[in-house]
């Protein structure tokens, strides 16, 4: 039997599917919003303290993975560098630096680890590029994606997973999927949102079963295969469901909509 968890998050204020989905599979339809209200407390096992120094002092909202015997961090709230720690939460070094000198990247959008590497996403303009690096900081290539996208996933066949956000007319498609060259092998989600906004950053991918895929503002979580995607899961918001008013308008109008009720959004998964 499978088991999925969803981590929601809950605000009062916050800021259709195409191309070979999946329309047999029959969803598991969750009810977060009563489900939420019997949510059991968890207790705290152990507590790491990561070292910082007058020049980092991380925030609150900290993106973490271990590679190896190290913890690679993106601080969103100042996501100038990667850092570094060991196990014990000493900081060793820091990977990339956001600038204009020599040797800087345009941005870190987002993260991952793979093959004893770091891969770094950089949107830039109408494109992206994801840079690899060494555990001890040196950039040991770059591959150029002509499609511009906020956050990204390695699939297990090698391919990868790119997302645009609600971001037309920059972008047609709000997921792509491109080898590892950056060729578009597959589009899904067309972006037919014209309105003003100014694009969501948030984690997208997550691992269960297989690479599983969602979005604000979407009450679906997709899972994601070599040639096509389903809907996995359909969460049931009830009362916080994002109304079909707020499509009609700009997004940073909408808001205020949102806020009569807030809504729900999903910030972590875990499936076993």
């Amino acid at each position: 039997m499978r088991f999925i968890k969803i981590l929601i998050f809950c605000s009062t204020f916050l800021f259709g599917c195409n191309s070979k989905e999946n329309t047999n599979h029959i969803p598991v339809t969750v009810n977060v919003s009563e489900g939420y209200k019997n949510v059991k407390l968890l207790s705290v096992d152990s507590i790491l303290v990561f070292d910082t120094t007058k020049h980092i002092l991380l925030s609150y909202d900290l993106n973490i993975k271990k590679l190896d015997n190290n913890l690679v961090v993106l601080d969103a709230g100042n996501p100038n560098f990667l850092y570094r720690f060991d196990l014990n939460g000493n900081l060793i070094n820091t990977i990339a630096e956001v600038g204009k000198a020599p040797g800087n990247i345009h941005s870190i959008n987002s993260f991952l680890v793979h093959n004893h590497q770091i891969e770094i996403l950089s949107a830039q303009g109408d494109q992206s590029n994801i840079y690899k690096y060494s555990l001890d900081g040196k950039c040991i290539g770059k591959t150029v994606f002509y499609t511009l996208c906020l956050s990204f996933e390695r699939l297990r066949n090698g391919d990868y997973a790119l997302y645009s956000s609600y971001n037309y007319p920059v972008e047609k498609w709000r997921l792509s999927i491109t080898d590892s060259l950056g060729e578009i092998k597959e589009h899904y989600l067309k972006n037919d949102y014209s309105g003003i906004l100014n694009p969501v950053f948030e984690n997208n991918f997550f691992e269960g079963e297989s690479n599983l895929f969602t979005e604000i503002f979407n009450d679906k979580i997709f899972r994601i295969f070599n040639d096509s995607i389903r809907t996995e899961y359909v969460l049931d918001f009830g009362k916080h469901k994002i109304p079909d008013a707020f499509w009609a308008t700009d997004m940073r109008d909408g808001f205020k909509k949102l806020d009569v009720n807030g809504f729900f959004s999903v910030i972590n998964i875990l499936e076993n």
